[in-house]
C-alpha cells in the first residue's frame, strides 16, 4: 500500500513539475508578429524556436520550479528580453525599431531579412512612400528612382531603362511570379496596380541564378499585402487627378484564426489629355472635329483579385486569382479634304494570373513552391469612323487587325536550409513553358520550354563579419543553348561599415517574337531569327555603406556604389542582305556607373539625396569619341511628419540629365542625337483621421509643368511617338 501511495505522489509531482509555457508575440497595435525568433536556455543548452504565423508558440516539458529568461527578436522590431514562469500564458509586445532605416526584404534571400543585413544591395519602397506619393501604378513610383529612366508611349505604354540597359533586361515579379506580355521588349508598368502592395524590392544587377532570363540589369519584386488583423479588414481608395484620372478601388477581407479570405477590385479611368486642356477640366461632350486627336489617349482599366490564405500547423497555402482588363482609344485626326471621317484604333489588353504559393517550415529549413499560369491577350482593331453620325466599320486591311496571345506555365520550388548560423544553402528547380499565338507568329503558334536547377550557399565567418555566397544555375532550353550562370557575392561588416562586392553572369533569352516573328505586307517585312544566341553579360558591382547614429535618435547613412556591365551577343532589329528586317546578334556593349546615397533620419523626418553618373558605350567607334557617353541623374525625397504622425509633408524630385547618342548617317558621317535634361517635382500633404483609419492626401504632381522634352538629331523615341519630342507628363495637376 505504501508503494502505491509513493508511486501516486511521484506521478502527481511529475504531471505538475513539467508543463508548458504559451507565448503570443504582438506589436503595439495588437497585431501578431509572425516568425519571431525566441531564444532561451534549458539545462545549460541554448534553444532557438520561432513563433508561428499567428505569433504564437508553446514550449513543452519545462520544469515548473524555474523561471526561464527569453530573448525575442523580429525584423524591424526592437529586441526584447523577459523572464517567464511556467503555467503562464504570456503576451509579449514588441516595439517598432525607431532607428531602422530599411524594411524586411525577401528577394534573393533564404529567409526574410532587413536590407541592411542582406548580402545583396536591395532598395525597398515601402507602402507609406507609395501612398503618400499618390502613385497608382508602377510607372508613377519608379519615376523617382535613381538609375531608372522611364519612357512613355501612347500605344505601348511605359518602358524603363535601368543601369543604362533597356527594360527587356529587367525582371518584374509579383510575389515571385514573372509578369508576362512584353511589347517592344518591355512590360507596360502602367498596367501594374499598386493599391494592394505592401512594398517594392529593387535589386540592381543580375539575379539570373535565382530567376533566370531577363534579369541582367535588375529585378523588381512587388510584394502584395497579406498581413491582416483578426476579424474584418477593408478599405476604399479613391484617386482624382485634374489631368483626367478618376480611380476607385476597394478591398474586403476576413481573417478567422488561421484562415484569411481577401477580395479586391476596382476601376481606373483616364479621359485623355491635350496641352490645351484646362488645369481642371471634367469630362464633357465635345465636337468630333480636329480636336479629337489628343496627345495622351483615353484609357479604361478594370481589375480584381481573390486570395485565400490557410495556415495549418507548419504549412501555409495561398491560392490566388487576378484579373486585369484595359481599353486604350486612339482617336485619329479627321481625313482631308472634308474632315468627315477618321481612322480610330482600339487596343484591348486582358491579363489572367492564377496560381498557388505553398510553404512548409521544417526543423532545419523550409521549402516553398510557387505554381502559376499567366495569360496575356492583346487585340488591336482599326475602324473607319463616320464623324457625321459616329458609326464605324472595321477597315479592310489585314494588318490593321491583330490579336496576340501569350501564356506562361511556371513552377518554382526551393529548399532553404537552417543548418547553423555559420552555413546554409538553397537549392531549387525552375520550370517555365511559354506559348505565343497570333498571325504575326510563324505558323500562328510557337512555344518554348526552359527547365533549370540552381543552388546557392551562404558561409558566415568571424561571427558574421564576413558573408560569402556563391551560386550557379544550369538550364536546358528547347530552342537555344542556355548558358551556365554563376555568381559570387561577398559582404564584410566592420562596426558600422558594410562592404559588398559581387560578380555575376546574366543572360537574356531570345523572346518568341524575336525567334518567330513574321510580319510581311506592303509596308513591312520583318522576320524572326531562330539562330539567335542568348544575350550574355558579366556584372561587377561593389558598394560601401557607412551608418552613423547621432544624438536625439537620429541616423545618418551614406552609400557609394560602382558597377560595370559587359555584354555579348546583344540582340537588335537590323536590315539584312535582302533588304528586309530581322533580329540579329550585333556583338558587344557595356555600361558603367557610379551612384551615392545620402540618408538622414530622425523620429519625424527622412531626407534622402541620391546622385548617379551613368555611362553607355558608343556603338560608333571614332577617334573623336570616347568609349562612353555619360549622363547624370539625381533623385531626392523628403518625408516630414508632425502632431503624432497625423500630419505629413512629402516631396519627391528627380533630375534626368542630358543624354547623347552617336550614329552614322547615310553618308557615313557622324551625327549626334540628344535627349535634353528635365526635372520632375511632386509635393503632397497628408492628414490621418478617425484614429488613423483614414488618410487624406492633397498634392500637386509635376509642379514644374513639364509636358514634353525636346529631342534633336535622329534619336528614336518609339514608333508611336513624335520624332522631335518625348512625352513626359501632362503638365501640373
Amino acid at each position: 500500500m505504501r508503494k502505491i501511495i509513493t508511486l501516486f505522489i511521484v506521478l502527481i509531482y511529475s504531471l505538475t513539475a513539467f508543463t508548458q509555457i504559451n507565448i503570443s508575440v504582438v506589436n503595439e497595435e495588437n497585431e501578431p508578429i509572425s516568425f519571431c525568433d525566441l531564444t532561451f536556455t534549458v539545462n545549460g543548452e541554448t534553444k532557438n524556436i520561432q513563433s508561428n504565423f499567428d505569433g504564437k508558440t508553446s514550449i513543452n516539458d519545462l520544469n515548473c520550479n524555474k523561471n526561464y529568461f527569453f530573448t525575442f527578436k523580429a525584423i524591424s522590431y526592437e529586441t526584447y528580453s523577459d523572464s517567464i514562469k511556467c503555467f503562464e500564458n504570456k503576451i509579449i509586445i514588441l516595439k517598432k525599431d525607431s532607428e531602422l532605416l530599411d524594411q524586411v526584404c525577401i528577394t534573393g534571400e533564404y529567409v526574410p531579412t532587413s536590407s541592411e543585413q542582406s548580402i545583396n544591395k536591395i532598395t525597398v519602397i515601402t507602402k507609406d512612400v507609395i501612398i503618400n506619393s499618390g502613385a497608382s501604378n508602377l510607372t508613377d513610383i519608379l519615376s523617382y528612382q535613381t538609375n531608372v529612366r522611364i519612357q512613355q508611349d501612347n500605344i505601348l505604354g511605359s518602358s524603363l531603362e535601368m543601369g543604362g540597359m533597356s527594360g527587356d533586361n529587367v525582371k518584374i515579379l509579383i510575389d515571385g511570379v514573372p509578369v508576362i506580355g512584353r511589347l517592344g521588349g518591355n512590360i507596360d508598368m502602367n498596367q501594374i496596380n499598386l493599391d494592394n502592395v505592401e512594398r517594392i524590392e529593387i535589386v540592381e544587377g543580375p539575379l539570373s541564378v535565382n530567376y533566370g532570363t531577363n534579369s541582367l540589369a535588375g529585378t523588381i519584386n512587388i510584394i502584395t499585402n497579406k498581413n491582416l488583423s483578426l476579424g474584418w479588414n477593408g478599405g476604399i481608395l479613391t484617386h482624382y487627378k485634374s489631368a483626367g484620372n478618376y480611380n476607385l478601388t476597394g478591398n474586403l477581407a476576413y481573417r478567422h484564426k488561421n484562415k484569411t479570405l481577401k477580395i479586391s477590385g476596382g476601376r481606373k479611368y483616364f479621359d485623355g489629355w491635350h496641352p490645351t486642356d484646362n488645369l481642371i477640366d471634367f469630362p464633357k461632350e465635345t465636337l468630333a472635329d480636329t480636336n479629337r486627336a489628343i496627345q495622351w489617349n483615353p484609357k479604361t482599366q478594370y481589375l480584381g483579385e481573390i486570395q485565400y490564405i490557410l495556415n495549418y500547423k507548419k504549412w501555409q497555402f495561398n491560392p490566388y486569382f487576378r484579373y486585369y482588363s484595359e481599353k486604350i482609344t486612339n482617336r485619329g485626326f479627321p481625313s482631308k479634304p472634308y474632315f468627315e471621317s477618321a481612322f480610330d484604333d482600339y487596343y484591348y489588353t486582358n491579363r489572367l494570373d492564377q496560381g498557388i504559393n505553398i510553404s512548409r517550415s521544417l526543423e532545419k529549413g523550409n521549402f516553398k513552391i510557387i505554381g502559376g499560369y499567366n495569360y496575356y491577350k492583346r487585340i488591336k482593331n482599326t475602324y473607319v469612323k463616320d464623324l457625321t453620325n459616329l458609326e464605324q466599320i472595321l477597315t479592310s486591311s489585314a494588318s490593321d487587325q491583330d490579336t496576340s496571345i501569350f501564356d506562361l506555365i511556371m513552377l518554382r520550388a526551393t529548399y532553404n536550409s537552417k543548418l547553423s548560423k555559420w552555413y546554409n544553402y538553397q537549392i531549387g528547380i525552375d520550370i517555365n513553358h511559354e506559348s505565343a499565338f497570333g498571325k504575326k507568329i510563324k505558323s500562328n503558334y510557337q512555344y518554348n520550354g526552359d527547365y533549370a536547377i540552381f543552388g546557392t550557399a551562404q558561409l558566415s565567418l568571424l561571427n558574421k563579419t564576413i558573408l560569402i555566397k556563391p551560386g550557379v544555375r544550369y538550364a536546358y532550353n528547347l530552342i537555344y543553348n542556355a548558358p551556365i550562370t554563376p555568381s559570387l557575392n561577398v559582404k564584410c561588416s566592420i562596426k558600422n561599415i558594410n562592404i559588398r562586392a559581387s560578380v555575376a553572369k546574366g543572360f537574356r533569352a531570345p523572346t518568341l517574337k524575336e525567334l518567330f516573328f513574321n510580319f510581311v505586307d506592303v509596308n513591312h517585312n520583318i522576320q524572326g531569327n531562330t539562330d539567335l544566341l542568348a544575350e550574355k553579360s558579366w556584372n561587377y558591382n561593389t558598394s560601401v555603406t557607412w551608418l552613423k547614429s547621432l544624438r536625439k535618435n537620429s541616423i545618418f547613412k551614406t552609400t557609394a556604389t560602382f558597377f560595370y556591365n559587359d555584354f555579348n551577343n546583344l540582340i537588335a532589329l537590323a536590315t539584312i542582305a535582302d533588304g528586309s528586317f530581322s533580329y540579329i546578334n550585333i556583338g558587344k556593349y557595356s555600361t558603367i556607373g557610379a551612384q551615392s546615397e545620402l540618408i538622414f533620419r530622425r523620429k519625424n523626418i527622412r531626407l534622402s539625396v541620391t546622385p548617379a553618373y551613368i555611362g553607355r558605350e558608343n556603338f560608333v567607334k571614332s577617334e573623336n569619341l570616347g568609349k562612353y557617353t555619360y549622363s547624370p541623374e539625381i533623385s531626392s525625397q523628403l518625408a516630414y511628419t508632425l502632431l503624432n504622425k497625423k500630419w505629413g509633408l512629402n516631396l519627391f524630385y528627380k533630375y534626368n540629365g542630358l543624354q547623347n547618342s552617336y550614329n552614322l548617317n547615310d553618308d557615313n558621317e557622324l551625327s549626334i542625337s540628344t535627349i535634353y535634361a528635365y526635372s520632375i517635382l511632386d509635393l503632397s500633404v497628408n492628414r490621418k483621421l478617425f484614429n488613423k483609419n483614414m488618410n487624406v492626401i492633397i498634392g500637386a504632381k509635376n509642379l514644374l509643368n513639364l509636358k514634353n522634352v525636346p529631342i534633336s538629331g535622329t534619336a528614336s523615341t518609339g514608333i508611336h511617338s513624335s520624332g522631335s519630342t518625348r512625352s513626359i507628363g501632362t503638365g501640373i495637376s
